[in-house]
């Protein structure tokens, strides 16, 4: 068969497989909640919104044996609106002695208003969205101040993860990482909360 042959055939297989992994992708989005709002993501060296907006910062421990990917947190706004709070971005390993997995250092820029947890997943294909917490779990943003929401340690093995005050340490690594942050006051709202089980999750004892 002529080179030139193949050449295209293996072209023309690659486009296919592109086209159907994507929409593979789209529709696992869209069946996870994946595809509420998640533009308010705020980069290290992106200026935020503080004139009508404030910022929250929420540290994720993804603690996994094998590649960490991630978490994603969802609340909902007042009126109802879901929004996307994704934690796979500046991940760091974790120390050594507190296991295997990353840390990600999550800054979302959000309307001024009251939010409320509503589910939680992990990013990588398996398992579905968390119910919601037995304890209601809600937070503040206020326009111009940056809030601290804690430390949302998953334990992938488990499919469980809580909120943990590290305030801070984590303060301190914000700072670093984010350079907007420098001067400013960072105010901490730190969710209490008892473990928050995936649908297969395992709680200790």
């Amino acid at each position: 068969m002529h080179p030139i042959f193949i050449s295209g055939r293996i072209m023309f297989f690659r486009t296919i497989a592109t086209a159907l992994l994507s929409v593979f992708l789209f529709a696992g989005c869209a069946s996870t909640g994946l595809m509420a709002d998640s533009s308010s993501s705020i980069g290290s060296k992106t200026t935020p919104n503080l004139v009508d907006a404030g910022v929250v910062l929420l540290p994720v421990t993804d603690r996994a044996l094998f590649t960490s990917t991630g978490v994603s947190l969802f609340v909902n706004d007042e009126s109802g609106k879901q929004h996307a709070l994704i934690g796979n971005m500046f991940g760091l390993p974790i120390p050594s002695n507190e296991g295997k997995g990353m840390k990600y250092y999550g800054a979302f820029n959000l309307p001024a208003g009251n939010y409320t947890f509503v589910s939680w997943r992990l990013i990588k294909t398996e398992g579905g969205p968390s119910e919601a917490p037995k304890e209601a779990m809600g937070f503040q943003v206020r326009k111009g101040e940056v809030v601290y929401l804690g430390n949302f340690n998953a334990i992938r093995p488990l499919a469980i993860g809580q909120f943990r005050d590290t305030f801070e340490a984590d303060r301190l690594k914000f700072k670093e990482i984010f350079s907007w942050l420098k001067d400013k006051e960072i105010k901490n709202q730190s969710m209490k909360s008892a473990w928050w089980p995936l649908p297969d999750g395992k709680i200790p004892n």
